[in-house]
């Protein structure tokens, strides 16, 4: 709803609907553990739960960021996986933020969204709750060129939830010169240094490489951070949520993302050799993997 009746938000009306839907079922407490989901439907699920415990927190600001899985014509040697940019990556990302959206909110129901940005996928997605304040509002790949529109949002939401789906940018300086110290960005970023202190990260499922090791980052909300490793015997660098078997670098839960340095020590202290010597060992024990 965002008000009781009618509401634009950058030139969009969104009606409420004639009957809000049920409560649904509330998420499942989580595990005392935090695990790497191994399918999109377990992602979208972790997140969402992750999400509303935020909300209950009084956190209303906050920003997911979800492994897009790539598409299944995509092959390990393919220098970019996706060529079309983020106007192909939206493609599948969408549908995996109606569904994160949609579980967040208490009684939601159907998404209502806005293109904002056909060239780079920005899409302004929203769900109506079950009561007013259970509203809320989700930017897919929040960029500098659509920075204005999510400074419009962000005051026409108000107190209610707005999310941001692997935004494109971190701080004031990645909009670009002539942004970097409009007003709007002035006014949008107050004393935060960058969008992590005034959007943080309440999930994390990401995938980076790490001392050529694929390393797979889980976060959830007030539940720390962990990070696995995949054998790379069983991994060839595709969908991570669906490929291999997550091995844990640490033994607890890390109490704040740990930058790259920090992981290269866990990396290095739980496998001794680098990925091309195993290799190099595997291939002359077994023979190249493409004449095994």
């Amino acid at each position: 709803m965002l008000c009781a009746a009618l509401l634009v938000v950058s030139g969009r009306a969104f009606m409420p609907r004639s009957q809000p839907p049920a409560r649904g079922q509330p998420l499942r407490a989580a595990a005392d553990d935090i695990s790497m989901p191994m399918s999109t439907n377990a992602m979208v699920y972790a997140a969402a739960r992750s999400v509303r415990a935020a909300v209950a927190a009084g956190e209303t600001r906050q920003t997911v960021e979800m492994f897009v899985p790539l598409l299944p014509t995509v092959k390990p040697e393919d220098l970019d996986p996706w060529p079309g940019g983020l106007k192909q990556m939206c493609t599948v990302a969408l549908p995996i933020a109606r569904d994160l959206l949609k579980g967040a909110v208490v009684g939601g129901g159907a998404i209502e969204e806005r293109v904002l940005s056909a060239d780079d996928g920005v899409v302004q997605l929203y769900c109506q709750g079950e009561t007013p304040k259970d509203d809320a509002m989700m930017i897919v790949f929040a960029g500098s060129e659509t920075f204005d529109d999510l400074v419009d949002v962000e005051r026409a939401v108000g107190p209610r939830p707005l999310l941001l789906f692997n935004p494109q940018f971190s701080t004031p300086a990645d909009l670009g010169l002539f942004k970097r110290g409009a007003e709007k960005t002035k006014s949008f970023f107050g004393s935060a240094a960058k969008l992590a202190d005034k959007f943080p990260t309440t999930y994390c499922c990401a995938e980076l490489s790490v001392r050529s090791e694929d390393v797979r980052l889980v976060h959830e909300y007030d539940r720390g951070w962990r990070a696995f490793y995949v054998d790379d015997a069983e991994f060839d660098g595709q969908n991570m949520i669906t490929e291999g078997t997550p091995l844990p670098l640490h033994e607890d839960p890390l109490d704040a993302r740990p930058d790259y340095a920090s992981l290269e020590t866990l990396v290095r202290k739980k496998l001794k050799l680098p990925v091309y010597v195993r290799r190099m060992r595997e291939a002359g024990d077994d023979g190249p993997r493409f004449l095994r």
